[in-house]
């Protein structure tokens, strides 16, 4: 229904907002771009698919949303942490009345679409506000803080720093952390949002595990993964990449760009299949090459700057990896290879190859 108001005073004021009416699935960053204010009152309730509305909602949010909805319970409680489903017209009469949640229901909803941060305002006669916000609170690192180092962000389910719109895709992130962590402590960004952690991991070889799901409304192209904490800052980032939409993983392989050779070759320090540690690949699905080197490029290395070849032919690379200071890892899948033995090498942008090492393949029995 279009506002009779609202139009005489964008004709009055000469104002050159658009005003548009429709469905909250609608709304997209495509569409209409986004906004540092974005008002969300008296919807949530009414919608079929809450929760894929409050993305679209995350989306376009560049700040900070305020949300405003019918709720059945008075204040935030982790215990009530429920929502209740309307089929017909339960809910006042109403045949557009869907669901009601409690306050802790909403907040965690709101936090699962991808505002870091949520506020509770007020929760009274029913109705239940909240502020949302896409940004952490600014960091100020304590003196002689030591950031996290961050060894690795990837995809979940890929293993691969590749990423497509609309998908329900997971970062996972391997980071070393001096003292100990809870959930509540981690702060990762994408670019400047922050994402909220699902679960946090503290694995028996040191390093720390936390997963994200990616945020709605990134746009394709290579953007910037950090992981800190409110009193030790940001770690230096690890790049990931968005494909376009609509676009097939297996176009997404990240050229190499090969510059003057200044520096030393790379040297291998270790080579592993990851499922047993030996040199030997049987092309099993869960399989993949883990390759350690140390190289003499100044600054950070991603998957436009490391380079594999295997028998001398450029061979695709899942991620790159700092397992450590001063150390660097690449991860492959080595399937389809003949069985015996294969030369592996290493270069980066500004090296020629390595030394080779030598790894086997044998045929596995299905």
């Amino acid at each position: 229904m279009e506002y009779d108001e609202l139009l005489a005073v964008k004709r009055l004021r000469e104002s050159k907002i658009e005003y548009a009416i429709l469905d909250v699935e609608e709304l997209t960053p495509e569409r209409f771009g986004f906004f540092d204010y974005v008002l969300f009152f008296g919807v949530f309730y009414h919608l079929r698919h809450p929760l894929w509305a409050m993305e679209n909602v995350c989306a376009v949010t560049r700040g900070t949303a305020f949300i405003e909805s019918y709720v059945i319970d008075d204040s935030p409680d982790p215990t009530r942490c429920h929502m209740e489903f309307y089929e017909n017209d339960e809910l006042g009469g109403q045949i557009d009345n869907w669901c009601g949640p409690t306050v802790d229901c909403l907040m965690s909803m709101t936090r699962s679409a991808g505002f870091p941060r949520v506020d509770f305002l007020y929760a009274n006669s029913r109705r239940g506000g909240l502020i949302a916000h896409r940004r952490w609170e600014p960091v100020t690192p304590r003196d002689g803080a030591k950031a996290p180092f961050l060894c690795s962000a990837v995809n979940s389910r890929h293993n691969d720093t590749l990423f497509q719109p609309r998908k329900d895709e997971y970062l996972t992130l391997a980071f070393l952390h001096d003292g100990p962590l809870e959930k509540k402590d981690v702060l990762v960004q994408i670019d400047q949002y922050g994402i909220p952690a699902i679960i946090l991991i503290h694995h028996d070889a040191g390093y720390w595990q936390v997963n994200c799901k990616v945020p709605p409304g990134i746009a394709p192209g290579y953007h910037d993964i950090r992981v800190g904490t409110a009193t030790d800052g940001f770690s230096d980032p690890v790049k990931i990449r968005m494909l376009p939409a609509g676009s097939e993983r297996r176009y997404g392989e990240t050229p190499f760009l090969a510059e003057s050779e200044t520096v030393e070759a790379p040297a291998f320090t270790r080579v592993e299949n990851t499922m047993d540690r030996s040199t030997v690949f049987r092309g099993y699905r869960n399989e993949s090459l883990a390759c350690r080197f140390t190289h003499g490029e100044t600054g950070l290395l991603d998957l436009s700057r490391v380079a594999l070849s295997v028998d001398g032919n450029p061979w695709p690379l899942l991620s790159v990896e700092r397992p450590e200071p001063g150390v660097w890892q690449v991860n492959a899948r080595l399937r389809g290879l003949e069985p015996g033995d294969h030369e592996l090498r290493l270069r980066t942008s500004n090296s020629g190859f390595s030394a080779p090492f030598v790894v086997s393949s044998e045929p596995h029995l299905l």
